[in-house]
């Protein structure tokens, strides 16, 4: 199973996920589960990445990935950029829900919540 943990700011951005697990669908290389799991939450991640890392410098990645593996953490920004990525993340959590809509939580669970920010 993959299990998807969101943290959200007060302000509605996705401050942080982490993706763990395989969902087991079907064999690997041939999982679709996981397949669109990994498509949806690169998407989100590329294109966060693409804002505030255009030059894609290694010391300012804000990923880290593994097998089974993804982890995101914003980055400090100012609020222009975390305007452009709340509907971003919103499309991304949605595209989560509407996998595990169509399999269940046998294959993939998606977990929110929201953080404080420090003050």
């Amino acid at each position: 199973m993959v299990e998807v943990r969101i943290h959200r700011a007060p302000d509605g951005l996705v401050e942080q996920f982490e993706a763990r697990g395989h969902a087991g669908y079907a064999k690997a290389g041939k999982d679709i589960v996981c397949s669109a799991v990994t498509a949806v939450l690169f998407t989100a991640v590329g294109y966060a990445e693409s804002l505030y890392n255009p030059e894609n410098l290694p010391e300012k990645v804000c990923y880290s990935e593994n097998d089974g593996f993804l982890e995101w953490k914003c980055p400090e920004t100012d609020a222009e950029v975390r305007q452009k990525l709340i509907p971003v993340f919103d499309a991304m959590v949605l595209g989560l829900r509407q996998i595990r809509a169509s399999v269940n939580d046998r294959y993939l669970v998606v977990h929110e919540e929201e953080v404080r920010l420090n003050d």
